[in-house]
């Protein structure tokens, strides 16, 4: 029952952040990717979230010790995330510069490097916090799931998108 419960707020946030927003424009593919909206990164980490709570099954007691440390996990990974891209963009601009200083290139470098390696602390220190909580097979399928989901998403929405601009020529006939 409980279970039950926690699925349909989730939904509800979904569909509550879905309905409460204009009717964005559907972009094109050729187009850069455009920073996405606070609501919309929130729409999508509830999706991502019921979809991960469907798949594990997971008890009343399990769900409740799970969606805590999973939101913990998600908020740390998201803001490692900000700091790489911000390492990135200043790298970035560096690079465009005639003669950058090598020691501020090497500087941003090493620090992304960091980060990177942070993240996979970060994820191998949550698989070892879910042991206590998950199945060796919810976990499993949570490993699964996090390296696919991404990835599955954005087939999706290509599909999609394709779906409603039609055939295309392949992108060598383009130009």
């Amino acid at each position: 029952m409980r279970k039950a419960f926690s699925m349909m707020i989730v939904l509800l946030l979904v569909l509550v952040g879905q309905y409460s927003q204009a009717q964005p424009r559907v972009p094109d593919p050729d187009d850069p990717p455009e920073e996405p909206e606070p609501s919309q990164m929130r729409n999508l980490e509830n999706l991502r979230l019921l979809k991960l709570l469907d798949l594990l099954n997971l008890s009343e007691e399990q769900s409740t010790e799970f969606i805590s440390e999973f939101g913990n996990f998600r908020k740390q990974m998201r803001q490692l995330r900000q700091d790489c891209e911000r390492e990135v963009d200043t790298l970035a601009e560096l690079a465009k510069e005639k003669s950058p200083e090598i020691k501020q290139v090497q500087q941003h470098i090493a620090e992304i490097d960091r980060l990177r390696i942070r993240r996979a602390e970060l994820t191998g220190e949550f698989h070892v916090k879910v042991t206590k909580i998950l199945t060796p097979v919810q976990l499993g399928k949570m490993v699964v799931f996090e390296e696919r989901f991404e990835r599955e998403l954005i087939e999706n929405i290509r599909g999609f998108r394709g779906r409603r601009r039609g055939p295309q020529a392949p992108m060598n006939k383009r130009l």
